[in-house]
């Protein structure tokens, strides 16, 4: 019986012994993300769909008045933009090490080339859906009472509260564990998560750890007001935000101080200032600096977007998030319909070196293709996924922002 080597084996089996590891190799995108591949079918590279967000709409006791207009008003739709390269993972072999036993082959090449592969997919997502997130906790370190106050947050914006999940940092596991420590029993949850180290659930919230969360860096903005008054609907807010060519950094959050936000449904003020999160990276001219918002201001209560009890006015005061010119670990705390992913199939040029399959749990589309020689004696193995994300619905999420340490 033949040996099964790397020059023999089929593509078949080598990408679905790939897919099984990067399965288990996911966190974020196993916790229940939405797909939306169905919508890129006949090829996807470059192309965008339009996803809706949750209607919003006015409830009202009385009569059905049938001569009435319908008060549903949808948000703008959310762009889910599928990427015109994949993410490639390739791998170099000589004609000798074409010869290596598969079971080798799978210890040295696949799995840590799959592990990689992994942590690029995630990172991706979360690099493109967190800095949308405008609301947040902060705090030193990571406490019960920070994870009350999102828990809050995410309540008051009717994010379903049977499926919330936690992904943060191991420092951040550290700092709950040691805030929650006087809690320790040993015959309770709590006190064997404190024996095991691990955080496995609390305030109804699933946790997770991940090394690749974004660090939220900060711009070089001072002291700021409202430089012209915001128009209704407007994503554009003009700040002055110093005298110079201050810098505001994407993902920076900021409200202003007479601006509240409203219930979701009651429309009725939460107490709280409405957070905005800048869309993208601005330098100031003069001290004003022109900002495009991640969500748009609506303040008539006409309207079943009303996010916010007033517009905000040329001189009102505008508080930023954080101190400037710093770098700032982050969580993530959501209900997992707050994003939205795709995976497109991508084509396999020879079928006798290639396949593609779909990875459980997640709907990736994981293609290999072991490549004719590229140089003489040299054969090119690689994995490729083209893939895409967005956040949907942003009140199904939140940000912890660490502020003692980026370490």
């Amino acid at each position: 019986m033949a040996v099964s080597t790397v020059a023999n084996q089929s593509p078949v089996e080598i990408v679905r012994e790939a897919g099984l590891l990067l399965s288990n190799q996911l966190q974020f995108l196993k916790s229940g993300i939405p797909d939306h591949s169905a919508k890129f079918k006949g090829g996807g590279s470059g192309r965008t769909v339009t996803l809706a967000r949750p209607t919003k709409v006015r409830v009202s006791t009385g009569t059905w008045n049938v001569s009435s207009v319908p008060n549903a008003s949808r948000e703008v739709g959310v762009p889910l933009a599928m990427s015109s390269t994949p993410i490639t993972v390739p791998w170099i072999f000589t004609d000798d090490q074409r010869y290596m036993d598969f079971q080798d082959m799978k210890q040295q090449v696949i799995t840590p080339s799959i592990k990689r592969l992994a942590a690029e997919i995630e990172r991706k997502v979360l690099e493109n859906v967190m800095p949308g997130i405008p609301t947040f906790a902060q705090a030193a370190t990571l406490t019960d009472a920070a994870v009350a106050e999102v828990k809050q947050y995410m309540t008051d914006n009717l994010a379903d509260p049977n499926d919330l999940k936690a992904l943060i940092r191991s420092s951040m596991t550290r700092d709950l564990r040691g805030d929650t420590k006087g809690l320790f029993n040993a015959t309770t949850v709590i006190g064997k998560q404190n024996v095991d180290g691990v955080i496995a659930r609390w305030d109804g919230f699933d946790f997770m750890e991940s090394t690749l969360l974004p660090v939220q860096t900060t711009g070089t903005r001072a002291a700021s007001t409202i430089g012209t008054t915001v128009v209704e609907g407007a994503t554009t807010v003009l700040v002055d935000v110093g005298s110079g060519t201050e810098t505001v950094k994407k993902g920076e959050i900021f409200y202003v101080v007479l601006c509240e936000a409203v219930n979701d449904q009651t429309k009725a003020s939460l107490g709280t200032p409405k957070r905005y999160t800048v869309a993208a990276d601005a330098t100031a001219s003069g001290g004003i600096a022109t900002l495009t918002v991640t969500e748009a201001v609506y303040a008539s209560t006409l309207d079943a977007r009303q996010n916010v009890t007033r517009l905000p006015t040329a001189g009102d005061t505008v508080v930023w998030v954080g101190a400037g010119s710093a770098t700032v670990q982050q969580g993530l705390f959501y209900n997992p319909l707050a994003f939205a992913t795709a995976f497109a199939d991508l084509p396999v040029d020879d079928e006798a070196n290639g396949a593609i399959t779909t990875v459980p749990g997640t709907n990736i589309r994981l293609r290999f293709e072991r490549q004719k020689d590229s140089k003489a004696g040299e054969a090119v193995y690689r994995w490729d996924v083209l893939m895409a994300s967005a956040l949907v619905e942003p009140a199904f999420a939140a940000r912890f922002l660490r502020t003692a340490s980026t370490t």
